[in-house]
């Protein structure tokens, strides 16, 4: 089984700095806008250690302000090893939601039975990453895992103990209220890693920062002959029930940027899809919801498109029965032939007003993928392409951080 363990976490003195202040969402989601907004909230504002580039050297400036927030009291060390119960409210499409998982740290494992990656990584992030890793010291951000709980014992365990202690954390950040219990009890640890025996973990986000944590244990190993078992031989997660209604998959649609008039494509199209122009995107998402692979595309009209090649849908083996491998391998690439730039959007608002703008001449949206499949796929040990899932919301950087 995998094996969870308690810590004592690093993390922001409530007494020093507002936590509304000083986290951030992840690394690959913060754009240059968005970076500048997040310095200007505070000088102790975890981008700083995240996406550092104040100086030559980035890695090692983070690494400096990382010992010196330490020093002056700004981070502080937890004086008991504990896990740390977090729950996130938040609205989405009108609906009120709280998710409820805990970080703790995740024994290393290659990815296999233990430990089940969904999507594919790539060189640049890793090495980026790694080299903030070897510096550092420290896993500034939480792995962003998810487990079976079917009967939700684990849930409602969490939900349990939670009622009638007080928080560590209690603050709201991006029009998200995020909650925070430090749990030291030794008793109430054994249930919950008890819980969990015998559950696969599923990388739900974070693919990269994992690989990165498993490269960095492998180089210290390899540098000397460790006896026992090292800091660095565990990184520091969010485990999350996957039964619970506050574990959201959003879809991530693909912006692109066509060469030739999207109607001299149609009938090319229409010998795999159904195609129906709709009047707006409200009735294109419900058209799009209301049934399995059905795709829309955006280029100042909308169209619904219906996939009606059942017999590539019986082929698991190859990802073929996925939306976003029917988007790339079909639609971008064998019918359209498409070579230039993809961007990624989750939001589909912004997506269309882009369009507007003519700074993308069309967006295709996706359905969410389904807990379901992504089951499916990693229990074949497969990989899915980039950008295929988006659990939502993120887990906020700077709640915890994990010193070797």
């Amino acid at each position: 089984m995998a094996e969870i363990k308690e810590f004592k976490a690093i993390y922001y003195n409530p007494g020093r700095v507002s936590l509304s202040n000083v986290v951030s969402p992840p690394y690959d989601i913060i754009d240059d806008e968005k970076k500048k907004y997040l310095n200007s909230l505070s000088e102790y504002n975890v981008v700083r250690l995240i996406l550092n580039d104040s100086s030559p050297n980035p890695y090692r400036e983070a690494a400096c302000l990382f010992e010196d927030w330490l020093a002056k009291g700004i981070l502080v060390f937890d004086d008991q090893e504990s896990l740390y119960i977090y729950a996130q409210r938040f609205r989405y499409n009108s609906q009120e939601y709280t998710r409820y998982g805990f970080i703790g740290l995740l024994k290393l494992e290659e990815p296999g039975d233990k430990v089940l990656p969904h999507e594919r990584t790539y060189a640049g992030p890793k090495e980026d990453r790694f080299k903030l890793l070897k510096e550092v010291r420290a896993n500034l951000s939480p792995v962003f895992t998810i487990f079976p709980d079917s009967e939700k014992n684990v849930l409602n365990l969490l939900v349990k103990v939670v009622r009638d202690i007080q928080p560590l954390f209690n603050f709201e950040f991006d029009d998200m209220e995020n909650t925070v219990w430090k749990i030291s009890s030794p008793q109430v640890i054994r249930k919950i890693k008890t819980a969990l025996r015998d559950k696969p973990i599923l990388i739900a986000d974070g693919h990269h920062r994992y690989e990165v944590a498993l490269w960095y244990r492998n180089l210290m190993r390899s540098q000397e002959d460790f006896p026992e078992v090292e800091p660095f031989d565990y990184c520091m997660c969010y485990f999350a029930p996957i039964e619970q209604e506050g574990l959201l998959i959003l879809p991530t649609h693909r912006m692109v940027k066509l060469t030739a008039p999207w109607e001299s494509y149609r009938a090319k199209l229409e010998e795999s899809f159904n195609i129906i122009e709709v009047k707006s995107a409200q009735e294109l998402f419900k058209e799009m919801s209301e049934g399995e692979k059905r795709f829309g595309f955006y280029n100042k009209r909308f169209y619904l498109l219906e996939f009606r090649d059942k017999e590539i849908l019986r082929k698991e083996e190859h990802l073929d029965f996925l939306d976003v491998n029917i988007l790339h391998k079909f639609i971008l690439g064998e019918i359209i032939n498409y070579r230039g730039e993809i961007s990624y959007i989750e939001d589909a608002y912004q997506a269309i007003r882009l369009v507007e703008e003519g700074k993308y001449s069309g967006v295709f949206f996706l359905n969410p993928t389904p807990i379901a499949d992504i089951i499916k796929v990693v229990q074949q040990n497969m990989r899915m392409p980039q950008k295929s899932t988006y659990f939502y919301p993120k887990i906020l950087t700077g709640i915890t951080f994990y010193k070797f």
